[in-house]
């Protein structure tokens, strides 16, 4: 008869990371951008771009008492078409004109009230999206709780994308005159859509 096989006793260490993610439910809420990140060259379904990342703490808290963080992730460009653009231009209630730039930086503590929507994504996991964000008086602003850890959300987003460059500059390029229209030869209308869930 053979001995049994001892069980070896395995230490676990609690990381951020640990954890069931919970997301908020669908609906409106109030929210303030906590972060702003340029992760330039970063792979996506369309080739190699310079994606921006918002980051905003919803007033509403978890089952654990945080407050939710939820991201807007899109093509760092303010071509009038580009889903950035329209984003910008609804959370603002102003036109991005051409010539305009916007210094992402300043968005760090404005308030925004978010529209947020729940959907499936390609892994079978459901994700939170912000359909659309709309200005928010300062007087109504959530006052940041403190816990958002930039540091770690920046090393999530480059150990996802590796290759890609976290830059410290957040000023987005500005729309480009419009120039004659091009021949078009097998176009995509989704060339500039960005990757999703997020």
């Amino acid at each position: 008869m053979k001995p049994k096989p001892k069980i070896k006793m395995i230490e676990l260490t609690q990381t951020k990371s640990s954890g069931a993610w919970e997301n908020p439910e669908a609906g409106e809420y109030k929210a303030v951008c906590v972060d702003v990140v340029l992760n330039k060259n970063e792979q996506t379904n369309f080739g190699e771009k310079d994606m921006i990342y918002l980051f905003f703490e919803l007033e509403a808290e978890n089952s654990q008492g945080r407050r939710h963080i939820v991201r807007y992730r899109a093509t760092a460009s303010l071509n009038p078409k580009a889903n950035l653009c329209r984003f910008m231009q609804k959370w603002r209630d102003k036109r991005i004109g051409d010539g305009d730039s916007i210094n992402f930086k300043s968005l760090i503590g404005l308030g925004a009230i978010l529209e947020l929507e729940l959907e499936e994504g390609n892994d079978g996991k459901i994700w939170c999206n912000i359909d659309r964000a709309r200005k928010l008086d300062e007087t109504e602003t959530p006052t940041p709780d403190g816990r958002y850890d930039g540091d770690f959300v920046r090393q999530g987003i480059s150990d996802r994308n590796p290759g890609s460059e976290i830059v410290e500059s957040t000023v987005a390029k500005p729309a480009k005159k419009a120039s004659p229209p091009k021949k078009k030869v097998n176009a995509s209308s989704a060339s500039d859509e960005d990757d999703v869930p997020f």
